[in-house]
């Protein structure tokens, strides 16, 4: 066999060699993307306070106090005062927290809880704010489905509670896309429209001035309702029309149509309407 054939196959045997420790060495450098499997069930605040186990808690704190010092002791104590309606004494704890101390799982239900408790606009904007910050958005990626839920939910109801409707919408519809059942699908359409029907007439209007189709659509829709409402067509039309306007809406698929909102039925005659001279409820809606 001629030295140049017998290179050929060394040099092709070599380099198929090489090729493959390449793929090894590329696919041990690439980072696995593990699911965060978590739960966050129990982040909450209790609507009444439970005075027997606050009691409780409030003695086994006293108890505990000096060995309560790293901060996922500091975050347990504090979800228990929580859900044992205690605000006040869970916000307490909470301040003594380093964020920088928790790993993801605790970083999240920290966050959460931190939304959970506060009682006022200028502490909802700090929390929600720590809700978008950008080690949340990296653990969002990895999270399971049940965790996102809850944290899509927390966004949303904050966003709308800070005036955000646009971007309430936007954790709607992330939340919608997580959810197979179409009666669980349906139903989560059917709140997201109650709530657009209650905001006023003209941030609805506004909501409609913006880049995101889906936003805009919905949007579109809550108008189309609130306008049945003040005259003789009813909101099974609007809904249809509205559906002929955007057949591949999320929302075109379910009847999203609120049992408890009415039609307006008035009999003829005069109506007289008190209407504020200022802000977003100056124009009848």
């Amino acid at each position: 066999m001629p030295k140049s054939a017998i290179y050929k196959k060394i040099y092709s045997k070599s380099l198929y060699c090489l090729f493959a420790l390449c793929a090894m060495f590329i696919m041990s450098c690439t980072p696995v993307q593990n699911t965060i499997n978590t739960t966050t069930s129990e982040v909450y605040v209790s609507a009444s306070q439970d005075d027997v186990l606050l009691k409780s808690i409030e003695k086994e704190t006293n108890e505990s106090e000096q060995e309560i010092k790293t901060s996922q002791q500091l975050l347990e104590t504090a979800l228990k005062f929580a859900q044992g309606g205690s605000s006040l004494q869970s916000k307490n704890f909470l301040k003594r927290i380093n964020p920088e101390e928790l790993n993801d799982v605790s970083f999240l239900n920290y966050s959460l809880l931190e939304s959970k408790v506060s009682n006022s606009e200028d502490e909802l904007n700090v929390a929600f704010q720590k809700l978008e910050s950008n080690r949340i958005l990296s653990i969002e990626k990895n999270l399971n489905d049940e965790a996102l839920i809850d944290l899509y939910k927390e966004k949303s109801a904050i966003a709308l509670t800070l005036g955000e409707l646009k971007t309430s919408i936007q954790y709607d519809v992330k939340l919608h896309n997580l959810i197979s059942s179409k009666e669980i699908k349906s139903k989560l359409h059917n709140e997201t429209l109650a709530k657009l029907i209650s905001q006023p007439y003209k941030k609805l209007q506004k909501c409609k001035n913006n880049a995101d189709l889906i936003v805009v659509a919905w949007c579109d829709l809550g108008l189309g309702i609130r306008d049945a409402q003040l005259n003789s067509q009813t909101r099974a039309d609007a809904y249809q029309n509205w559906r002929e306007r955007y057949p591949d809406h999320s929302a075109a698929q379910f009847a999203v149509i609120p049992n408890d909102v009415h039609d307006v039925q008035t009999e003829k005659g005069q109506i007289a309407l008190l209407l504020p001279l200022e802000g977003e409820y100056l124009s009848p809606s």
